[in-house]
């Protein structure tokens, strides 16, 4: 039985588990800890059935091949793309349950797009915030690089839809 996971969460900040058992006795108290981590709401957050669907429903719009590209032009684009605005297929568990859960660049990225205006915007409006992110990461020489890295990181956690090139939408409200 494993929950274990290469990734930063999961050494980082997430409770995993990793074994091989066969004891009756351990299974029962492992059983016990994971209900006792789930019943403390401080640590875990409340999750519903609701919260879990939605969630579902974001993970399922997130695309799986490259999209085709759009013959409209900007504004057309735009408009189209909040006439598909449907109720529902974004997030709403609200910005904090997101952002509490990201770290470092992502969570920077996320931060910035939050100042956004529109839910739907293009690269160079994220680009706009280059002089704040690098001041956050002095270290960093790529910033627009990275940038795009943490776009595409965000897409991959259903947080952003792809629509066209260099133009993106939020998933949350």
């Amino acid at each position: 039985m494993t929950s274990g996971n290469l990734t930063s969460g999961g050494l980082l900040n997430n409770y995993e588990y990793g074994l091989l058992i066969d004891d009756e006795e351990l299974t029962l108290k492992i059983a016990e800890d994971y209900k006792n981590i789930f019943k403390d709401k401080h640590t875990t957050g409340f999750i519903t059935d609701e919260i879990i669907d939605k969630a579902y429903r974001i993970l399922q719009s997130v695309p799986k091949e490259k999209k085709p590209k759009f013959e409209l032009k900007d504004k057309e684009l735009f408009r189209k793309v909040a006439e598909e605005d449907i109720e529902g297929d974004r997030y709403e568990g609200g910005i904090e349950s997101i952002q509490k859960n990201l770290t470092g660049w992502v969570k920077d990225v996320f931060d910035v797009l939050n100042e956004l205006e529109t839910d739907v915007f293009r690269l160079n409006d994220v680009y706009k915030f280059e002089n704040k992110l690098k001041s956050s990461h002095p270290r960093n020489q790529y910033i627009s690089d990275k940038i795009r890295q943490q776009l595409q990181v965000l897409r991959d956690l259903g947080l952003l839809q792809f629509v066209d090139r260099g133009v993106y939408r939020k998933l949350w409200k």
